[in-house]
């Protein structure tokens, strides 16, 4: 199976560098959980390191700036998260889920307000009203309707969207 811009063995080779840098992280990820049992959210620190990593754009394409996995490498990343901490394996789960559904919304790539290689917008999609200046009133989904965005959709992981600094 090959992902949206490479071969298998490319997204074979992400995942497998991706799974040594979250093992290398194991001790910092274990701490965050702790710290965020505690404090009912990820810790800042935690979300930078993840947005370093790259592990909310693991279904983006690699135009605008992901590292798109195939479904089971995927699943391989997301158990070595969970293995080291489950609040931060929901947190990258969540963070990867809006992706699919931003396709819906947005009608081509050069909706994204972007150039290649640019997370900027692509990052905030699940907030196309504040991140792409459409207005509330004006989302419509592929078949048309008018699309209902909450404001704030996934409050346990404030800042997995956040775009990286250029």
């Amino acid at each position: 199976m090959a992902s949206d811009t490479g071969t298998a063995s490319d997204s074979g080779r992400a995942s497998a560098e991706l799974i040594a840098a979250i093992r290398a992280r194991r001790a910092e990820f274990t701490a965050a959980g702790d710290r965020a049992e505690a404090e009912r959210n990820l810790p800042a620190d935690t979300m930078e390191t993840l947005r370093d990593l790259g592990a909310f754009w693991l279904k983006t394409p690699a135009e605008l700036g992901g590292t798109p996995l195939d479904p089971l490498d995927f699943c391989d990343v997301l158990e070595e998260f969970a293995l080291t901490d489950t609040a931060t394996a929901w947190a990258v789960m969540v963070g990867n889920g809006g992706t699919g559904t931003a396709g819906d919304w947005l009608p081509d790539a050069g909706d994204l307000g972007g150039r290649p290689g640019r997370r900027g917008a692509a990052a905030h999609a699940h907030r196309p009203d504040r991140r792409l200046g459409v207005r509330r009133r004006d989302l419509r989904g592929s078949d048309q309707q008018p699309v209902q965005v909450r404001r704030r959709p996934f409050p346990r992981a404030v800042g997995a969207y956040a775009a990286p600094a250029a």
